[in-house]
Order: C-alpha cells, then structure tokens, then sequence
C-alpha cells in the first residue's frame, strides 16, 4: 500500500491478528495506488499468489482490494500437506495460468506477486519437508549449524523456482518484456543471533548498533534484460518498493500521498524500522533509548536527527489516519 502499518496492532496477541491487521483494516478503503490496481486500469490481468490458506492473515478480503486475482491453496492451487510447501510447486502450478495465449495466440499483459513460502521456519531436517528435499545443497558448507544449514536448503527451492520460471518465460517468448523484483519482507529471526551472525559472517552480538540495524540489512533486486546491470547502495526499506516501481514503470501518482521515495531519486532516503528507528547514509538511529551513531568519519548532526524523528512520527501517524478515515476515497 505504500503505508506504515498501525503498529499498536502488534503485540495483541495472534488470535487478533491473524483477522484483524492493517492490510485487513484496509479491505474496503479505495487503495488506488497499489500495483495491482495501476497494473489492471491498463488492462493487464493482475494476480497475487501464496502456497499456503486463502483466510490467513485474513488475505482472502485485502488481497483483492490491493487490485489482485487470489490465488491460494485450495482456490486455484492444490492442497499440500507439506511444510512448508514448494515455492517451485506454486511456480509450476500457476504459470501456466499467466503464460495462457489468448483466442488470437497472443499472450496477454500480466502483473503478479508471488508471496513464496519454501524459506519459512523451522530451520530442522526432521520437519521442515523442503529442507530435507534439499539436504545435499549445504551439507559441505563449513562453520554453520545444522539449523544454518537448513535455513540454506530450504531457500534453495526459491532458486529452483526462480530457475524454472526463467526458462518458462523465455519457452514463452515474454521473457524481455518482463520485470523481475525479488525482496525479503523479514530477516530470519527463527535462527536467532548466533546463527544468524554465521550467514552475515560477523559477529552481530558484537554491540547494540549491529544487533538493531545489521540484523535487518537485506537485499532489493529488480531486473530485466533491457535494464544496465548496477548496484544501488542508497539505503532504503519496504516503503520504497511501490514509488520506486510505479516511476520505473512509468506509472502516474502522487508522491505525497506515499510514506516512501523512489530508491532512484536524489531525494533524502531513510530506511525505517517498525519501532521508529531508522537508518540513512550518514547515521543510525536506536529509537529504544534515543542513541544515534554516525556511519561515516563526520559527527552526528543532531538537528538531522531531530527532524527526522519528528518526520517519521508523521509517517507514522498519516498512515494511520489515512488507514481509519478511507483518506484516500475523500480525495477522489
């Protein structure tokens, strides 16, 4: 949605939220700049996909408000005992669907989010099926933990999925047509610290600034074959993803109706954390005890600092009020 979420849902306890959470909140409010609503007002076929229920996190009611087709386990993909199921499986049973040519044999426009699921905790040989399929993958890796080494098998079926739907694309003939855009939506907090500073390769229990922030460093790719191979160091988080998109794609909207700046822009980047704190080029902000560190040679300036946690109280209390009020529908 482009929005922070109301974070005083969190902490009520999962019977709540697994129903009510603020993509739920959200199911009848007029969302008009979600990517799969821009997408369809083009005329592309929009459809967002899980391999798991239909009802959890009451997706089944926000999902097709965020402009997707839904489609889940036991509503257009078969039932799977396993756990947890096959990011290459859901590939293999929906595809098909997307790359379907029409009456005239030509394959029509499409835009979908796959929500994989191969990666999910428990880290274990002995119950997490995918990891067990994919064993030899990391069983020669040195210096990680049985649990590491699961956490590494598993992902692996989101490679081969990736793999698959690659050369499906391509058999296609959509393939340089297509914008590919990969991104975690959490670290792997079911390791734990330990485990986790084995797959970051430093220690980070080291001090309280790499145990907030390092633990959330993660990775946005986007690609497409017309699109010059670069890295992007520009510090950003999950708010980005939908600006950033919806410019690459050349889609219309109004930036400040969204809490995030397209990664591309020369405008100021903030990453932000869900308990307010926040990272940027220059510094680091704890907002647990209201520290900051500097992450370049200069000191920290505290004016910036100050502005900064004054923005993102904004950030945070817009979302909710745009969240409450169907905002949004007012300005139609």
């Amino acid at each position: 949605t482009g929005l922070l979420p109301d974070t005083s849902l969190l902490g009520k306890g999962w019977d709540t939220f697994y129903d009510f959470n603020s993509c739920t909140a959200s199911k009848d409010n007029y969302l008009p700049f979600c990517l799969g609503t821009k997408l369809r007002q083009r005329g592309y076929r929009s459809y967002g996909v899980h391999y798991y229920y239909n009802n959890y996190y009451g997706r089944n009611r926000s999902y097709p408000n965020f402009g997707f087709d839904f489609i889940s386990m036991n509503h257009g993909l078969s039932y799977s005992s396993d756990w947890p199921t096959s990011d290459l499986q859901m590939m293999q049973q929906f595809l098909p669907t997307l790359l379907e040519p029409d009456e005239s044999g030509n394959i029509g426009r499409f835009g979908a989010y796959f929500l994989t699921f191969s990666g999910h905790m428990q880290y274990n040989y002995e119950t997490n099926n995918v990891a067990r399929r994919n064993r030899d993958v990391a069983k020669e890796m040195e210096g990680l933990s049985t649990a590491t080494k699961a956490f590494v098998s598993c992902n692996q079926e989101l490679e081969y999925a990736l793999e698959y739907t690659f050369d499906e694309l391509e058999k296609a003939g959509v393939l340089d047509n297509t914008l590919i855009v990969l991104l975690p939506d959490h670290y792997p907090y079911a390791l734990g610290l330990t485990k986790l500073s084995e797959l970051a390769g430093k220690n980070l229990e080291a001090d309280s600034f790499e145990k907030e922030f390092n633990t959330y460093k993660g990775t946005l790719m986007m690609w497409t074959p017309s699109m010059e191979a670069q890295t992007v160091e520009t510090t950003c988080c999950e708010l980005d993803v939908l600006p950033t998109l919806l410019n690459l794609l050349g889609i219309d909207f109004d930036s400040r109706l969204l809490m995030g700046t397209d990664i591309f822009s020369t405008s100021e980047h903030v990453a932000i954390l869900g308990d307010r704190s926040f990272v940027t080029k220059d510094l680091f902000y704890n907002a647990s005890d209201g520290t900051s560190r500097s992450r370049t040679e200069e000191p920290v300036d505290e004016n910036t600092v100050n502005r900064l946690v004054t923005a993102i109280k904004n950030k945070f209390t817009v979302s909710t009020e745009i969240l409450y009020t169907d905002y949004y529908r007012q300005l139609r």
